[in-house]
């Protein structure tokens, strides 16, 4: 799960689901591992801003109910 100019070359061939939408994936997740996107490797062109990007892609909300916060 990423924006479109951040997904690999060729990922729709891989054995895998390929998605754009964060809540979507999370019901049925389960695991969810973050990475930060490094500003100083990155320019302009993958994404507008980093503001949108973290509105659509960052986590700045509590856990939802339907993701577990601990083993079960």
């Amino acid at each position: 799960m990423a924006p479109p100019t951040l997904m690999p070359f060729g990922v729709e061939s891989w054995p895998c689901e390929v998605s754009y939408d964060l809540d979507a994936l999370l019901p049925k997740s389960d695991a969810v591992m973050m990475l930060r996107v490094q500003r100083e490797r990155m320019n302009a062109a993958f994404f507008p801003t980093q503001r949108e990007y973290s509105r659509r892609y960052g986590w700045t909300r509590p856990v939802p109910r339907c993701c577990r916060t601990t083993p079960s």
